[in-house]
């Protein structure tokens, strides 16, 4: 039996240098200025270390290359931020913070903040999944977390979504504001299911852990015609050559 479905695809061009702010292969370092405004961006607060097409091999053996700036201040302007915030006179020295995507990541620099109460509430869709669920496992000094996937993009829930905007102030008041609410018995962890075209999502499947134990995994292999198969069949051995381009996804 045969069981295969069609896959997007998109033809990709070759890097153009001058598009997407690519400037071409070249391993070289530099150092962008206090007060530049590279890119047409805003003036850097501080000088920026560019080290350009660092090699990064990876354990197939593939190398990747990546532009690595230098410093980052995100983790120390997070902790000046809160330590500003806990010392207002209409703070009780507890500080929460709630974002998404990028700004889910960097409350996992500002966290490491020794001696307050800071306590966060990330919001991702299900691209970013797999960092979602590792951040949550890897939690270890304490088992007050919980885990939610939502059936919705993550910035409609957010900021448009009711009943996330108050499952996220329940939160708070009950760790912030300390009010004894019923927060301690939301599900630690909580599903959804996406179903094809216009079937309703599944919402709000209660579960024990991550992994879910019942799951069955099964491998796709790539198939001929751009497909994925599920069938473990000999495919002759088929060539190809993918760029990535910076102005397609």
């Amino acid at each position: 039996m045969t069981n295969s479905f069609a896959t997007p695809s998109e033809t990709l061009r070759p890097p153009e240098i001058g598009h997407g702010g690519y400037q071409g292969f070249n391993p070289r370092s530099e150092v962008l200025r206090k007060g530049e405004k590279p890119f047409g961006a805003r003036a850097l607060p501080c000088d920026i270390l560019v080290a350009h097409d660092v090699s990064i091999t990876m354990r197939d053996g593939i190398r990747l290359y990546a532009d690595i700036y230098r410093p980052s201040k995100e983790a120390e302007d997070g902790y000046d931020a809160i330590e500003d915030l806990a010392t207002r006179e209409w703070c009780n020295g507890s500080i929460g913070m709630a974002g998404n995507s990028h700004l889910a990541i960097v409350q996992w620099f500002k966290r490491l903040h020794p001696g307050r109460g800071v306590v966060t509430c990330t919001w991702n869709n299900f691209m970013h999944g797999m960092g979602a669920i590792r951040g949550w496992m890897e939690i270890t000094q304490t088992n007050k977390k919980w885990l939610r996937f939502h059936a919705y993009q993550e910035w409609y829930v957010l900021w448009g979504n009711r009943q996330a905007q108050n499952a996220l102030l329940l939160f708070f008041d009950y760790y912030l504001k300390h009010k004894n609410n019923d927060w301690e018995a939301t599900p630690r962890v909580r599903m959804a299911v996406l179903r094809y075209e216009t079937t309703p999502p599944l919402k709000d499947l209660i579960e024990n852990e991550i992994a879910i134990p019942r799951t069955t995994y099964k491998k796709a292999y790539l198939s001929h015609g751009q497909k994925l198969s599920v069938d473990n069949c000999v495919l002759p051995i088929i060539s190809g050559v993918a760029v990535l381009h910076p102005e397609l996804p």
